[in-house]
């Protein structure tokens, strides 16, 4: 039987006295600037709404919601110092300098300029902490923003919109580029499906067929990656669901049929270009093997991962800098499956800041995933958010989410959701 937990304990971090002194501080912070948290308050919905649709929206709303945090600041400055010592945030500050000292080496300063735009969670995750005591609402939003991209693909579909040139086959919906979509498609999955154990009536039901449209939309993606991510992923969401008491034995299995029943209606329906991809990984796979096809997928990628490789290994300890891979010399054959990114968050992070910054970027993963893990024995969300950052590490072996904007939005939000300390009670 499904437990009704919507309204969950405030979580254990940092240690109870400052726990204590940091909800207190908020408290009487928030009692004098009602109206400033509830504009900020909408000003998140709106942020985790648009970072679904398109660049555009997502960067106003971005600017909205930092202006407003940084107006607040007045209110909420004596409680950062709490948040900022959760130790989940140090590596990732440690990494973003390093990154940023990369650029003092780098072969290539403008096209590490245009990729300083993953950087942006050191001003996203403030932003978004004081108003976490509404996390439930933003992350409504976060769907709700989803099922608008949903829609617009099965628009797509139908014709009744128009298909990008680009990806004729591989409909995105509102969004420019389907590994976007498919990605923001998988973290919904698995969020509306955590929402849904926390919910009873017809809020549960919502939060089904959110999850089952947000399904659907990754299959019209056709992303490959996510469809492997979800395998992964959503085993790892029942289990932390069934130790939070949030989910039984029997509605897992339950969870399951519906979820294989979903798959065999939509897959021959509406997932025809993931059916076809699947179809043709094997030949592509051959074909790249044996050195007769480099512009394939299959075959780009293991090119792109092997100049990442032999990049790295010019400078093993510190790397090229920030933006050097797009830099690196070609050869004839290379020019015809050219990226600027290696499709590998790990390989990237590898040849670009070398050992120091994939030791840094595991170690702000593991601070990640091991508060989210705390934060999961007391909130169905956090089970989702751990979850949903799962996706993107998984999805992360197969593209560059930390270079696209919108990604990089989605998993800020998860990140909040799921490893920083929900501050509840003291908006009353």
């Amino acid at each position: 039987m499904l437990v009704d937990r919507s309204v969950s304990k405030p979580r254990a971090w940092p240690p109870t006295t400052d726990s204590a002194l940091m909800f207190e501080q908020l408290r009487c912070a928030m009692l004098r600037d009602r109206f400033g948290h509830w504009c900020h308050t909408l000003l998140a919905c709106f942020f985790a709404f648009a970072s679904a649709l398109n660049h555009a929206p997502l960067n106003i709303a971005s600017a909205m919601l930092i202006s407003c945090a940084i107006i607040r600041l007045h209110a909420t400055w004596r409680a950062m110092p709490s948040m900022l010592r959760n130790p989940a945030l140090i590596p990732c500050a440690l990494l973003t300098a390093w990154l940023l000292t990369s650029l003092l080496w780098t072969s290539s300063q403008n096209d590490a300029k245009s990729d300083l735009s993953m950087l942006r969670w050191v001003v996203i995750l403030p932003a978004i902490w004081p108003v976490l005591d509404h996390a439930r609402a933003i992350a409504i939003a976060f769907i709700l923003g989803t099922m608008v991209q949903n829609a617009a693909q099965l628009l797509q579909l139908a014709d009744l919109l128009h298909r990008p040139e680009s990806n004729p086959w591989r409909h995105a919906g509102i969004v420019d580029h389907p590994g976007d979509s498919a990605l923001r498609s998988a973290m919904t999955v698995v969020l509306a499906t955590s929402l849904a154990c926390a919910s009873s009536g017809t809020a549960r039901a919502l939060f089904v067929l959110a999850a089952v449209s947000a399904l659907t939309g990754v299959f019209i993606a056709a992303g490959r990656g996510q469809i492997l991510a979800l395998i992964i992923a959503l085993p790892v969401l029942f289990a932390l669901l069934s130790r939070g008491g949030f989910i039984s034995k029997r509605a897992i299995t339950r969870s399951a049929v519906v979820a294989l029943a979903v798959c065999a209606i939509v897959l021959p329906t509406v997932g025809r270009s993931t059916l076809r991809y699947v179809d043709e990984v094997p030949g592509q796979i051959s074909a790249a093997t044996s050195g007769s096809d480099v512009v394939s997928p299959v075959a780009s990628r293991m090119q792109w991962w092997s100049d990442a490789h032999s990049l790295w290994l010019e400078h093993p300890l510190v790397g090229n800098g920030l933006g050097s891979f797009s830099a690196r010399p070609l050869e004839s054959s290379d020019e015809h499956a050219w990226s600027k990114h290696p499709h590998n968050t790990y390989l990237g992070v590898l040849c670009e800041g070398g050992l120091i910054g994939l030791g840094l970027l595991f170690w702000m993963l593991a601070a990640l995933l091991r508060a989210g893990w705390r934060n999961a024995r007391d909130d169905a969300l956090a089970c989702g958010a751990c979850a949903a950052l799962a996706v993107v590490l998984v999805s992360a072996l197969t593209s560059d989410p930390q270079y696209r904007e919108m990604s990089v939005a989605s998993t800020m939000l998860v990140v909040a959701f799921g490893s920083l300390p929900l501050v509840r009670g003291w908006n009353t």
